[in-house]
Parts: C-alpha cells; sequence; structure tokens
C-alpha cells in the first residue's frame, strides 16, 4: 500500500515538472497565456444582456400586416462592473417567416459602460408568411440573448376569400351568397360586406348592402358568412368586401361575382387569377388612375372596394363627365392610361383595391394638359417614367391637399416633384405632340 501511495505521487510529480518545463519555454508560456485569455470573453460577453425588445414600439404580443415593414429595437445593458466592448449584433428570426433569417443591428455603441444601456435598433424586416411567428435570439458578439424569443409577431391577412352562390333561376327567386374566410395570423374582428352597386337584384329586406360581423377568426381558422339575395330583372352582380382587425392593424379584401336570371344560376369569381393593385386615398378629393385592365371598367366596379365612402367621379376629355355612385351619370367606362378625380366623404384614409391583368398603354400627349394616369408597377424618376416622350414635357401633382410641379428642361432645384407613383394621375403637357408609353 504504501509503495503504490509512493508510486502515485511520484507521478502527479513527473508531471507538474513536465508541466513547468514547457511554461518556462516561450511556446510554453503562449499556451498558457492563451489558454487564461480563453476564459475572459466568457465572463465579459455574459456581462452583456438584453434587458428590453420592442418591434413598431411594442413588446409581447406585435401585430404587422403581412408584407409590412417591422422595425426593432433591444436595450443592451452592461451588468458588470468594468466597460466592455461590443462590436455586432444580430436579430435572428425562429423559422421561415422573413425575407431574411437574420437582421445586422446598428446605432448601438461599441464601448458600454459598467451599468450602461445601448439601444441595437433592426430595420428592413418584411413578414413573407402570415401567422403567429417568433425571433430565436439576439447575438452579440459570441453570446446568445433569448430575450427577444418572448415576442409573438402576429402576421396577419385575409389568406384565402371565395364566393359560391347557389343555383337560382327567374325573377323574384331568392338565392343564398355565401363567404368563405381562411384567416391568416390571429384576426381580432372581421367584417364583410355585400354590397350591390347597380343591378335591380336585393338583399333580403331591399337592401343594396348589408354587413355581417364575424368576430375573431384565429390562424388558418376558416369561417363562413352568409346574405340572401332576391334576383332582378337581369343578372345580379354584387362585391363582398371583408376587413380584418387586429391591434389597429387591417388587412383588407374583396372579390365580385354575377347571378344570371336564366335557368341556371352561375357564379363568376372575377377575383381569382387576377393581378391585384391597391392604392390609399385620403379624405376629400384625390387624383387617381387604374393601372390595370379590368374585367369591367364601369365607375361602380372600379370602385366597388371603397364601398358608400365616396361621392362623385369626375373625369375630362373634351368635356367633363361625372359619375355619382347609386344614380350613374355621363361617365360610363375608365380608360387605363387616365386620370379621375374622385371624392372621398369618410374623414379616414380609404383602401382602393382592384383586380385585373397587366397591360402597356400609349397616351398621346399634346400642349395642352391632359390628366393622365401612371400605368406601371414601381415607384420611379421622372426621366425613367417619361423615358419615350422626346419633347419637353410639364407634369403638375396634387397630393395631401398640395400642388407639386415637374419641367423637364427647366430648373432642377426649381422641381418639386420627383417620382410618379402607380394609381395616381397627373397633368400633363408637352411642348409638341409626342406619344408617352408606360408598361406594368
Amino acid at each position: 500500500m504504501h509503495e503504490q501511495m509512493r508510486s502515485k505521487a511520484g507521478r502527479r510529480q513527473a508531471w507538474r515538472q513536465a508541466w513547468l518545463r514547457v511554461a518556462a519555454r516561450p511556446a510554453g508560456m503562449m499556451i498558457v497565456a492563451l489558454l487564461a485569455l480563453s476564459l475572459l470573453p466568457l465572463a465579459a460577453r455574459a456581462a452583456l444582456q438584453v434587458t428590453t425588445f420592442t418591434c413598431n414600439s411594442e413588446s409581447g404580443t406585435i401585430t404587422v400586416e403581412n408584407q409590412g415593414s417591422l422595425t426593432c429595437e433591444a436595450a443592451i445593458q452592461n451588468t458588470g462592473s468594468s466597460t466592455e466592448t461590443l462590436n455586432s449584433v444580430s436579430l435572428y428570426t425562429s423559422g421561415s417567416w422573413a425575407n431574411a433569417a437574420s437582421f445586422a443591428g446598428s446605432g448601438f455603441s461599441s464601448s458600454i459602460a459598467a451599468g450602461a444601456t445601448t439601444t441595437a435598433s433592426f430595420t428592413g424586416i418584411t413578414p413573407t408568411t402570415s401567422g403567429v411567428h417568433q425571433f430565436s435570439s439576439i447575438l452579440m458578439d459570441t453570446t446568445s440573448d433569448t430575450t427577444a424569443a418572448s415576442a409573438q409577431v402576429n402576421v396577419i391577412s385575409i389568406k384565402n376569400l371565395e364566393l359560391s352562390a347557389s343555383s337560382q333561376k327567374a325573377l323574384g327567386s331568392a338565392f343564398t351568397v355565401t363567404a368563405s374566410i381562411t384567416a391568416g395570423g390571429n384576426l381580432g374582428a372581421v367584417t364583410a360586406n355585400l354590397s350591390i352597386p347597380s343591378s335591380e337584384c336585393v338583399i333580403t329586406g331591399d337592401l343594396k348592402s348589408q354587413q355581417n360581423d364575424m368576430g375573431a377568426i384565429n390562424n388558418n381558422a376558416v369561417t363562413s358568412t352568409s346574405w340572401t339575395l332576391v334576383q332582378g330583372n337581369d343578372s345580379c352582380w354584387f362585391n363582398v368586401s371583408v376587413a380584418g382587425v387586429s391591434a389597429d392593424v387591417t388587412v383588407r379584401d374583396w372579390r365580385n361575382a354575377t347571378v344570371s336570371n336564366s335557368s341556371e344560376a352561375q357564379v363568376q369569381d372575377a377575383g381569382a387569377n387576377l393581378t391585384p393593385f391597391t392604392t390609399t386615398l385620403q379624405p376629400g378629393w384625390n387624383a387617381l388612375s387604374i393601372p390595370l385592365n379590368l374585367t369591367n371598367m364601369t365607375p361602380s366596379y372600379a370602385f366597388a372596394s371603397l364601398g358608400s365612402n365616396y361621392s362623385y367621379v369626375w373625369a375630362y376629355n373634351g368635356s367633363w363627365q361625372y359619375f355619382i355612385p347609386g344614380s350613374g351619370g355621363t361617365l360610363a367606362a375608365l380608360q387605363p392610361g387616365y386620370g379621375y378625380w374622385l371624392y372621398v366623404n369618410d374623414s379616414n384614409a380609404q383602401t382602393l383595391l382592384v383586380n385585373g391583368t397587366n397591360l402597356s398603354v400609349t397616351v398621346p400627349l399634346a400642349t395642352s394638359y391632359q390628366l393622365l394616369g401612371y400605368n406601371a408597377n414601381a415607384t420611379v424618376g421622372m426621366a425613367s417614367a417619361f423615358g419615350s416622350v422626346s419633347q419637353r414635357y410639364y407634369v403638375w401633382s396634387y397630393a395631401a391637399g398640395s400642388w407639386y410641379w415637374y419641367d423637364s428642361a427647366g430648373l432642377s432645384f426649381l422641381n418639386t416633384l420627383n417620382l410618379m407613383t402607380p394609381g395616381r394621375a397627373y397633368y400633363v403637357a408637352a411642348d409638341a405632340a409626342d406619344n408617352w408609353t408606360v408598361s406594368w
């Protein structure tokens, strides 16, 4: 037994002497130093902690529209007793629900005193998938913090809207219109409004419009609502618009259909397989255009998504023409490439939604001003928008209660209009006759 103990002690002494011989050499000293230094960053970085995490100034559950925008911020505190350095901060998503898997932080301090806090901002976050999602972590240099994982991102949309109608025939026959809505994300309150802009058919009770409240619809749930209509003398054309609201964020969709007055009613969903376009209209007068070719270019069809929230549409083509919802007028059809004045009678901004096919439009320019539309799908600079025009041209724009001006050959610092925006209308004139071609 004593011999074994002496043998073990001898081996330990031999290891200590060998270690001291290695440490005494220059290379050995470097190894020892590296081993010691490798422990320091772990303690230093652990002193940096995320204390709060918000997106769009909200914490907890954050609601955003699909394809909307998120700007997130993380407050990072140095909880240690000495100044710490911070070189990079990255925010990571949990799953593939945004336009990127990670987002680099900016605006934070690289040197953080003991007890101090700095804020890292993450911009350019675009949700691309509806549903309830999360972030996974925030990486500060090499240290991961999971505080961001406690936030839920409720990405909302009307994922699907389908219309169906029971088969009915003959004047005076009743039929049912059913709208089925699939929620993207958790929608706190959903409403569906059926309106009949110009047909002779009516909703039971002799109504031309009726809104149904559908309550909350959770992610991927399908809920239906229905209306009973009575057929008129002609085919019954109607529009169903749906709005979903969560935390003051609103998403919309719409479909329209026709039930023929024949031996067998047919439903034709005009919203499928078409290109959607939306634009925001402000209370009062708006100069707008329709940058798509619709299946029906009548004003009542084109502006059906506005419901009763507009009062007049005016156009000028040699003479003034008008349309009044529910009453008609001299403006029978809209033309791609031309502009219109529309009056929003509601105190809130309205979203105009249309579905149509892409097209290329060529409009003749004259020396007198014409109200023309910009039939493209992207906002571009003036020179790009008017690339097909060789003559000197002039453009006036009205937006948010103010007028803006552009002269293609004038002094650039006098121009107040710099961009052409899809869905708006502009007064355009040229020094001589020319053609302006715009493609979607």
